[in-house]
């Protein structure tokens, strides 16, 4: 079947996802198998809630455009958090030209400096 790609790491055939840039690579090229992907994807750490409004407010920059950081996150309900060294982040550095939000604007966790 030519729809099938190997997994980069267990070389495993699989079909990718439509949804192809979670597996990784063009057309599933070096991408994960969901198994693969979904053990890497846990063993990261998750975003860190944000609880100081004032470095919300100052340093992320919700709303400002460019200058809003990029690893600003929001999930239901209405709750910040940062996804700077998190699983998400290289999504997130790979998608940053087509984003609103480009900021990169702490050291993220844990001092936020």
């Amino acid at each position: 079947m030519s729809d099938m790609v190997e997994c980069r790491k267990c070389q495993a055939k699989y079909i990718p996802s439509f949804v192809r840039d979670y597996y990784g690579g063009e057309n599933g090229q070096g991408g994960l198998c969901e198994s693969c992907f979904m053990r890497e994807a846990l063993t990261k750490p998750n975003p860190i809630t944000l609880e100081n409004q004032s470095h919300i407010t100052n340093v992320c920059q919700p709303g400002q455009g460019k200058k809003t950081c990029r690893y600003l996150v929001m999930h239901p309900p209405n709750i910040f958090s940062c996804a700077k060294g998190s699983d998400l982040q290289s999504n997130i550095d790979e998608r940053v030209n087509g984003m609103r939000a480009q900021g990169d604007n702490c050291s993220g966790p844990p001092d936020f400096q």
